[in-house]
């Protein structure tokens, strides 16, 4: 089985852009956007995150584009609000111990936002990680600790990119809905932010509102890390009965509601603090004991490559690119039948899986993008016309009406974007807060509506 999963491996890597250079940017920019995107290309690379209202998408000089709702010090320019029907915002890294000609580039970016479905300004952020291994924060406020920095009782000093202190060289960066994640290059988890009374934050296992206003290593010996809308997971080498130090370890929500269990053990219980999983461990069988690696990187030979979920449900995505899910029925959170509560497989072979706040999108070994997941809060697209729809799709089922011409994809909220091989960008969706849901904030720009989008292509326009 393990040689079966370590050839296809070899064959998947090839699909994501393995031909480059093992470079630091090629390990993590192979991560934010999952596409053939590497340090020459050219165009934009959309970003997911847990911004609902709020695109994002990393240059090819490695600065950050921003559009949409740019409200709160999201923008990142000083101004506290930018007009969502701007040109898109440009955002450089302080460039302090860099010459001009060698400017420090944005190479992964996180988000923030209450459960990837409204914005404000005590609960949003945009945590960015440097081609260099620093974390910078910005937008909001800290009031719920979303900077992981000093607080002052000036606002305007969360409108720019501030650097969070971090022990280490950070090399990758996700975040929950509430809380950032960043690991180091020996391993050391880090985390800040909101945990939401779910111990999201995994900093304690008695007050599941506690986080520290400054970044909190939590684990040590970690491998990768992943996160869902709520919870986040950390594969911890590979796994042994014997050694309860090894495996998958997962903190924050868990109910037998939406949410469903993350740990894939059908107990039901939030946990504040990084707690072993026995299901999802056992899928950890080679190539996870090297610490400090980005997960689904040129370097990630583990067998488990991505972790991810959404409101309704969590995905596991392995080296030979089966995808396992689990959580809530009812609101077609699986893409299956059958039970529940525990992993099991999809009939789709995927190289990414990445979640909007409703619905699953999965990017197919076969060059297709599937759907599936629960419209019924908002809109999603319809798969065989891109126009927006509120009837959900239980099993994973071929985005026709975008085709196969695409190179990266990024969701955010219930809102999707998608950069074709000729430059130009698919978006679709709009607002998820409903009802009703809308496109006011021109998330999918040049819409003809403020309705929610259907499929709409637009070149990439000036900057701000």
């Amino acid at each position: 089985m393990i040689k079966r999963i370590l050839c296809l491996a070899t064959a998947l890597a090839a699909l994501v852009g393995a031909t480059h250079a093992a470079t630091y940017w090629d390990l993590v920019m192979i991560t934010a956007v999952y596409s053939t995107l590497g340090p020459n290309a050219t165009g934009w690379g959309p970003v997911t995150s847990h911004l609902p209202n709020t695109a994002m998408a990393i240059s090819d000089a490695g600065s950050l584009m921003v559009w949409g709702l740019r409200a709160h010090g999201l923008p990142g320019n000083g101004q506290e609000v930018v007009p969502a029907k701007d040109p898109p915002t440009q955002i450089w890294l302080p460039n302090d111990k860099r010459s001009a000609a060698d400017r420090r580039r944005v190479v992964k970016v996180a988000g923030v936002g209450i459960d990837n479905n409204t914005t404000d300004n005590q609960h949003a952020g945009v945590a960015a990680l440097s081609d260099d291994g620093y974390v910078y924060t910005w937008g909001g406020r800290n009031t719920n600790h979303m900077m992981g920095r000093e607080t002052t009782a000036i606002n305007s000093q969360w409108w720019v990119p501030g650097r969070v202190a971090i022990a280490g060289k950070v090399v990758d960066l996700v975040s929950s809905a509430g809380v950032f994640m960043a690991l180091t290059e020996n391993g050391d988890l880090y985390t800040w932010g909101w945990a939401q009374g779910y111990g999201a934050a995994g900093q304690s296992g008695t007050d599941l509102d506690y986080s520290s206003y400054e970044p909190e290593k939590i684990l040590d010996g970690v491998h990768s890390i992943h996160a869902g809308l709520w919870n986040g997971w950390a594969v911890r080498g590979n796994y042994s009965k014997s050694d309860n130090s090894t495996g998958v370890f997962w903190w924050g929500r868990a109910d037998r509601g939406a949410a469903g269990d993350p740990s894939g053990d059908a107990k039901f219980a939030t946990r504040g603090v990084p707690t072993r999983s026995k299901t999802l461990s056992k899928f950890a069988t080679s190539g996870c004991d090297t610490p400090g690696v980005v997960a689904a990187s040129n370097r990630d030979t583990c067998t488990i490559q991505q972790l991810t979920g959404h409101a309704y449900g969590s995905q596991l995505r392995l080296v030979d690119g089966s995808v396992y899910t689990w959580g809530d029925q009812a609101h077609f959170g699986t893409g299956r039948t059958g039970d529940a509560t525990a992993p099991e497989q999809l009939d789709v072979l995927a190289r990414n899986v990445q979640s909007a706040r409703d619905y699953v999108f999965l990017e197919g070994v076969d060059g297709w993008a599937y759907l599936y997941g629960w419209y019924g809060t908002s809109t999603g697209p319809d798969p065989a016309t891109g126009a927006a729809a509120t009837a959900g799709i239980r099993r994973p089922t071929r985005f026709k009406a975008l085709g196969r011409d695409w190179v990266a994809a990024g969701l955010h909220g219930n809102s999707g974007h998608v950069r074709r091989t000729d430059g130009k960008w698919v978006s679709w969706g709009g607002s998820v807060a409903a009802p009703p849901a809308n496109n006011t904030y021109s998330v999918v720009p040049h819409a003809a509506t403020t309705a929610p989008a259907p499929l709409t292509v637009w070149s990439t326009p000036g900057i701000a």
